[in-house]
Protein backbone atom coordinates (compact mmCIF):
# COMPACT_ATOMS: atom_id res chain seq x y z
CA UNK A 1 0.00 0.00 0.00
CA UNK A 2 1.21 3.48 -0.97
CA UNK A 3 0.01 6.71 0.17
CA UNK A 4 -1.67 9.19 -2.07
CA UNK A 5 0.73 12.43 -1.36
CA UNK A 6 3.56 9.72 -1.38
CA UNK A 7 2.06 8.77 -4.66
CA UNK A 8 1.43 12.03 -6.14
CA UNK A 9 5.07 13.13 -5.23
CA UNK A 10 6.32 9.93 -7.18
CA UNK A 11 4.58 10.42 -10.28
CA UNK A 12 4.97 13.98 -10.54
CA UNK A 13 9.25 13.07 -9.95
CA UNK A 14 8.93 11.30 -13.09
CA UNK A 15 6.33 13.69 -15.12
CA UNK A 16 3.20 11.36 -14.95
CA UNK A 17 -0.15 12.99 -14.29
CA UNK A 18 -1.43 11.83 -10.78
CA UNK A 19 -5.27 12.31 -11.64
CA UNK A 20 -4.87 10.27 -15.43
CA UNK A 21 -3.53 7.30 -12.85
CA UNK A 22 -5.76 7.05 -9.98
CA UNK A 23 -8.49 7.48 -12.53
CA UNK A 24 -7.15 4.38 -15.11
CA UNK A 25 -6.60 2.54 -12.01
CA UNK A 26 -7.39 3.44 -8.81
CA UNK A 27 -6.10 0.54 -6.81
CA UNK A 28 -2.79 1.50 -7.79
CA UNK A 29 -2.91 3.08 -4.02
CA UNK A 30 -3.98 -0.09 -2.56
CA UNK A 31 -2.05 -2.84 -4.16
CA UNK A 32 1.26 -0.50 -4.99
CA UNK A 33 3.99 -0.38 -2.67
CA UNK A 34 6.73 2.42 -3.26
CA UNK A 35 9.70 0.89 -3.85
CA UNK A 36 8.23 -1.27 -6.75
CA UNK A 37 6.63 1.87 -8.12
CA UNK A 38 9.91 3.76 -8.11
CA UNK A 39 11.78 0.80 -9.48
CA UNK A 40 9.49 0.49 -12.19
CA UNK A 41 9.21 4.12 -13.15
CA UNK A 42 12.95 4.34 -13.37
CA UNK A 43 13.30 1.32 -15.58
CA UNK A 44 11.18 2.29 -17.75
CA UNK A 45 11.13 6.04 -18.33
CA UNK A 46 15.10 6.43 -16.92
CA UNK A 47 16.72 3.05 -18.94
CA UNK A 48 14.01 2.40 -21.46
CA UNK A 49 12.86 5.40 -22.48
CA UNK A 50 9.11 4.66 -22.78
CA UNK A 51 7.17 7.85 -23.26
CA UNK A 52 4.84 9.07 -20.44
CA UNK A 53 1.47 8.83 -21.75
CA UNK A 54 1.65 5.37 -22.32
CA UNK A 55 2.73 4.57 -18.38
CA UNK A 56 -0.61 6.54 -17.91
CA UNK A 57 -2.56 4.74 -20.09
CA UNK A 58 -1.31 1.39 -18.36
CA UNK A 59 -0.52 1.83 -14.91
CA UNK A 60 -1.04 -1.43 -13.76
CA UNK A 61 2.59 -2.00 -14.56
CA UNK A 62 3.87 0.02 -11.89
CA UNK A 63 2.98 -1.97 -8.91
CA UNK A 64 3.83 -4.83 -10.65
CA UNK A 65 6.91 -7.10 -9.29
CA UNK A 66 9.81 -5.32 -10.85
CA UNK A 67 11.40 -8.63 -11.28
CA UNK A 68 8.75 -9.83 -13.94
CA UNK A 69 8.28 -6.25 -15.25
CA UNK A 70 12.31 -6.17 -16.36
CA UNK A 71 12.30 -9.90 -17.58
CA UNK A 72 9.81 -9.58 -19.76
CA UNK A 73 10.44 -6.50 -21.44
CA UNK A 74 14.01 -7.95 -22.16
CA UNK A 75 12.41 -11.12 -23.42
CA UNK A 76 10.16 -8.89 -25.77
CA UNK A 77 13.10 -7.66 -27.23
CA UNK A 78 14.93 -10.42 -28.58
CA UNK A 79 11.42 -11.50 -29.71
CA UNK A 80 11.89 -9.70 -33.31
CA UNK A 81 8.17 -7.81 -32.32
CA UNK A 82 8.43 -3.87 -32.79
CA UNK A 83 9.95 -1.75 -29.71
CA UNK A 84 7.28 0.74 -30.60
CA UNK A 85 4.67 -1.80 -29.91
CA UNK A 86 6.19 -3.07 -26.55
CA UNK A 87 5.93 0.20 -25.60
CA UNK A 88 2.21 0.64 -26.27
CA UNK A 89 1.52 -2.57 -25.04
CA UNK A 90 2.79 -2.39 -21.49
CA UNK A 91 0.53 -4.47 -20.07
CA UNK A 92 2.29 -7.07 -21.32
CA UNK A 93 4.78 -6.70 -18.68
CA UNK A 94 2.44 -8.11 -15.93
CA UNK A 95 2.63 -11.29 -17.25
CA UNK A 96 4.10 -14.15 -15.59
CA UNK A 97 7.41 -14.57 -17.77
CA UNK A 98 6.83 -18.33 -18.69
CA UNK A 99 3.50 -17.69 -19.43
CA UNK A 100 4.22 -14.74 -21.92
CA UNK A 101 6.94 -17.13 -23.64
CA UNK A 102 4.75 -19.91 -24.02
CA UNK A 103 2.52 -17.65 -25.67
CA UNK A 104 4.99 -16.16 -27.61
CA UNK A 105 6.23 -19.65 -29.21
CA UNK A 106 2.76 -21.17 -29.91
CA UNK A 107 1.38 -17.69 -31.62
CA UNK A 108 4.67 -17.29 -33.53
CA UNK A 109 4.29 -21.05 -34.61
CA UNK A 110 0.71 -21.06 -35.25
CA UNK A 111 0.59 -17.81 -36.45
CA UNK A 112 4.25 -16.08 -37.61
CA UNK A 113 5.96 -13.44 -36.46
CA UNK A 114 3.90 -10.91 -38.46
CA UNK A 115 0.58 -11.68 -36.53
CA UNK A 116 2.90 -10.75 -33.57
CA UNK A 117 3.88 -7.35 -35.11
CA UNK A 118 0.09 -6.34 -36.08
CA UNK A 119 -1.58 -7.80 -32.41
CA UNK A 120 1.31 -7.40 -30.08
CA UNK A 121 -0.96 -7.60 -27.30
CA UNK A 122 -1.96 -11.09 -27.65
CA UNK A 123 1.07 -12.13 -25.83
CA UNK A 124 -0.71 -10.93 -22.83
CA UNK A 125 -3.19 -14.09 -23.07
CA UNK A 126 -2.40 -17.05 -22.02
CA UNK A 127 -2.03 -19.61 -24.56
CA UNK A 128 -4.80 -21.44 -23.05
CA UNK A 129 -7.74 -18.95 -23.51
CA UNK A 130 -6.52 -18.50 -27.43
CA UNK A 131 -6.62 -22.46 -27.45
CA UNK A 132 -9.95 -22.44 -26.59
CA UNK A 133 -11.26 -19.76 -28.32
CA UNK A 134 -10.03 -21.74 -31.60
CA UNK A 135 -12.17 -24.25 -30.52
CA UNK A 136 -15.29 -22.32 -30.36
CA UNK A 137 -13.94 -20.62 -34.01
CA UNK A 138 -13.73 -24.36 -35.71
CA UNK A 139 -17.53 -25.22 -33.68
CA UNK A 140 -18.82 -22.31 -35.14
CA UNK A 141 -17.32 -23.50 -38.60
CA UNK A 142 -15.08 -20.52 -38.87
CA UNK A 143 -11.61 -20.71 -39.57
CA UNK A 144 -8.11 -20.71 -37.54
CA UNK A 145 -6.59 -17.05 -38.37
CA UNK A 146 -5.72 -13.67 -37.51
CA UNK A 147 -9.67 -13.42 -35.91
CA UNK A 148 -8.43 -15.63 -33.07
CA UNK A 149 -5.71 -13.30 -31.84
CA UNK A 150 -8.20 -10.69 -32.10
CA UNK A 151 -11.12 -12.17 -30.21
CA UNK A 152 -8.85 -13.59 -27.69
CA UNK A 153 -7.08 -9.71 -27.16
CA UNK A 154 -9.87 -7.96 -26.99
CA UNK A 155 -11.51 -10.01 -24.58
CA UNK A 156 -8.74 -10.13 -22.47
CA UNK A 157 -8.64 -7.12 -19.63
CA UNK A 158 -6.64 -6.25 -16.34
CA UNK A 159 -7.66 -6.50 -13.15
CA UNK A 160 -6.15 -6.24 -9.78
CA UNK A 161 -3.04 -6.38 -11.99
CA UNK A 162 -3.67 -9.86 -13.22
CA UNK A 163 -5.18 -10.79 -17.00
CA UNK A 164 -8.67 -11.77 -16.64
CA UNK A 165 -10.48 -13.43 -20.27
CA UNK A 166 -13.85 -13.26 -21.21
CA UNK A 167 -14.66 -16.49 -23.07
CA UNK A 168 -18.40 -16.07 -23.46
CA UNK A 169 -17.82 -12.75 -25.07
CA UNK A 170 -16.68 -14.47 -27.75
CA UNK A 171 -18.81 -16.64 -28.14
CA UNK A 172 -21.90 -14.86 -27.70
CA UNK A 173 -20.59 -12.70 -30.90
CA UNK A 174 -20.29 -15.86 -32.95
CA UNK A 175 -23.54 -16.81 -32.19
CA UNK A 176 -25.22 -13.43 -32.91
CA UNK A 177 -23.17 -13.68 -36.37
CA UNK A 178 -24.16 -16.99 -37.27
CA UNK A 179 -27.75 -16.25 -36.16
CA UNK A 180 -28.21 -13.17 -38.19
CA UNK A 181 -26.37 -14.53 -41.23
CA UNK A 182 -23.68 -11.47 -41.31
CA UNK A 183 -19.65 -11.32 -41.66
CA UNK A 184 -17.34 -12.20 -38.50
CA UNK A 185 -15.36 -8.59 -38.11
CA UNK A 186 -12.59 -7.98 -35.39
CA UNK A 187 -14.43 -4.90 -34.28
CA UNK A 188 -17.76 -7.19 -33.06
CA UNK A 189 -16.05 -8.55 -30.01
CA UNK A 190 -15.43 -5.04 -28.87
CA UNK A 191 -19.71 -4.82 -28.29
CA UNK A 192 -22.07 -6.83 -26.36
CA UNK A 193 -24.88 -8.78 -28.44
CA UNK A 194 -27.74 -6.30 -28.00
CA UNK A 195 -24.95 -3.44 -29.28
CA UNK A 196 -24.43 -5.72 -32.59
CA UNK A 197 -27.89 -6.08 -33.46
CA UNK A 198 -28.90 -2.40 -32.88
CA UNK A 199 -26.09 -1.81 -35.39
CA UNK A 200 -27.18 -4.55 -37.68
CA UNK A 201 -30.60 -3.36 -37.69
CA UNK A 202 -30.01 0.34 -38.50
CA UNK A 203 -27.54 -1.05 -41.35
CA UNK A 204 -30.56 -2.76 -42.81
CA UNK A 205 -32.99 0.09 -42.05
CA UNK A 206 -30.54 3.09 -43.70
CA UNK A 207 -29.26 0.71 -45.94
CA UNK A 208 -25.23 0.95 -44.83
CA UNK A 209 -22.89 -1.37 -45.96
CA UNK A 210 -22.23 -3.79 -43.24
CA UNK A 211 -18.55 -3.31 -42.69
CA UNK A 212 -15.93 -3.76 -40.03
CA UNK A 213 -15.11 0.23 -39.65
CA UNK A 214 -19.31 0.40 -38.76
CA UNK A 215 -18.33 -1.53 -35.59
CA UNK A 216 -15.23 0.81 -34.52
CA UNK A 217 -18.46 3.06 -33.20
CA UNK A 218 -21.13 1.93 -30.94
CA UNK A 219 -25.02 2.20 -31.84
CA UNK A 220 -25.79 5.21 -29.69
CA UNK A 221 -23.17 6.93 -31.88
CA UNK A 222 -24.29 4.96 -35.24
CA UNK A 223 -27.58 6.68 -34.54
CA UNK A 224 -26.51 10.21 -33.51
CA UNK A 225 -24.68 10.34 -36.81
CA UNK A 226 -27.17 9.23 -39.17
CA UNK A 227 -29.49 11.71 -37.29
CA UNK A 228 -26.85 14.46 -38.10
CA UNK A 229 -26.60 13.48 -41.84
CA UNK A 230 -30.37 13.75 -42.16
CA UNK A 231 -30.96 16.98 -40.49
CA UNK A 232 -28.24 18.52 -42.66
CA UNK A 233 -29.63 16.60 -45.82
CA UNK A 234 -25.79 15.03 -45.99
CA UNK A 235 -25.67 10.98 -47.45
CA UNK A 236 -25.07 8.40 -44.83
CA UNK A 237 -22.14 6.49 -45.66
CA UNK A 238 -20.38 3.14 -44.45
CA UNK A 239 -17.63 4.77 -43.22
CA UNK A 240 -18.94 7.16 -40.86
Amino acid sequence: MIGEDKLRILLTKYGLDYEKVINKNPNITTYGNYSDIEYNLNFLINEKKIFVKNIEKSPSVLFINPRNVEENYRFLEQTGVTVGNIHTCLSLLIMNPEEIKETYEYVKENYGIQALNRNTSVMGVKTSVIKEIEQKFERFGYPKNSLVLSAASICTSVYHGEKISNVSQVVEVLTTCKELNIPLFPTMFRHNVNDINRIVSLCKEKNIALTGSIFQRTSTEIEEIISFCEENNLPVVGNM
